[in-house]
């Protein structure tokens, strides 16, 4: 089934629960992105082929598929398997897709400024410390810039009266990321990639080019488990490797008031793409308790 692009709700035949799909935000082009499945059936594949962006300090611009949750009384955990079937770099730092929560979104196809409070599992540009004396991720170290990693994101700060003038929401804003794979970090300082089936970069010779710092290609990723939750303690964004090995990042917030400031009643938890990439979501599994 494909589905239009469009802001309507549809509920699944598995839960009744509505999904909605919208793009919005910076440089957001409704006409560049497509969706095809739906929760309910399984299989859910989006794709842009061009627009949005994934900014470290600022307002987003992306394509979400969520269903609205309850702010006060629900916990949860969204997991899903991420497969990458083709990515475009382009400066290195809009591109992403993977989870998200929020307590705010954007009418379809705005896109002029839009801030909101959010929480991602993602894959996109991140940037650690590695110490080699520990081999951990540390404050000291060795600079890894992920071109491509794995992320827990974090963005708060916006109330309901967020303006809209963007230097003052910039002021406002809160915002973090945290690397969920180190793998590239005992190689030392520099620049890396880890995710598969990227477009090869053609440059002024003619000849193509993986991303810079591209691990081989037997190392490179292009399916990923992320799992996003809440409980009472706050959000957790989750890594799953193949063999089971666990990354987490928890944000606190045990008077469930991160993601209430703008609206208070409910948060939207789902699945977002930005940038030119072509990703379908998998063993979505969505769970919700009081």
């Amino acid at each position: 089934m494909t589905a239009a692009v469009s802001a309507c709700f549809a509920a699944t035949a598995e839960d009744k629960r509505m999904w909605q799909f919208c793009a919005y935000g910076p440089d957001t082009d409704a006409a560049k992105v497509s969706l095809q499945g739906s929760y309910g059936e399984g299989v859910l594949h989006i794709k842009d082929t061009g627009s949005g962006k994934l900014t470290p300090y600022g307002a987003d611009g992306l394509v979400f598929y969520d269903t609205a949750l309850d702010a006060q009384t629900d916990n949860f955990v969204l997991s899903a398997t991420v497969e990458i079937n083709s990515w475009t770099m382009t400066n290195g730092e809009d591109d992403g897709f993977g989870l998200m929560v929020c307590d705010a979104q954007g009418r379809h196809g705005q896109d002029a400024e839009f801030w909101n409070n959010s929480y991602m599992a993602a894959v996109t540009k991140v940037e650690y410390e590695w110490n080699p004396a520990t081999k951990s991720v540390s404050n000291v170290g060795d600079h890894i810039i992920m071109r491509q990693g794995i992320a827990a994101l974090e963005k708060t700060g916006q109330t309901a009266a967020h303006p809209k003038n963007e230097r003052r929401a910039a002021a406002k804003q809160h915002a973090a990321s945290y690397t969920l794979e180190s793998s590239q970090g005992e190689k030392g300082a520099g620049t890396y990639n880890i995710i598969g089936n990227f477009t090869p970069i053609i440059k002024e010779d003619g000849k193509k080019y993986a991303p810079v710092g591209s691990a081989p290609e037997e190392e490179l990723l292009t399916s990923i488990r992320l799992e996003l939750c809440r409980d009472n303690t706050g959000y957790r964004i989750r890594y799953i490797e193949n063999n089971g090995a666990v990354h987490e990042k928890l944000f606190y917030d045990p008077h469930r008031n991160a993601l209430a400031a703008i609206d208070g009643r409910r948060i939207y938890a789902g699945f977002f793409v930005t940038g030119k990439a072509d990703v379908t979501f998998r063993d979505m599994k969505l769970v919700v308790t009081d």
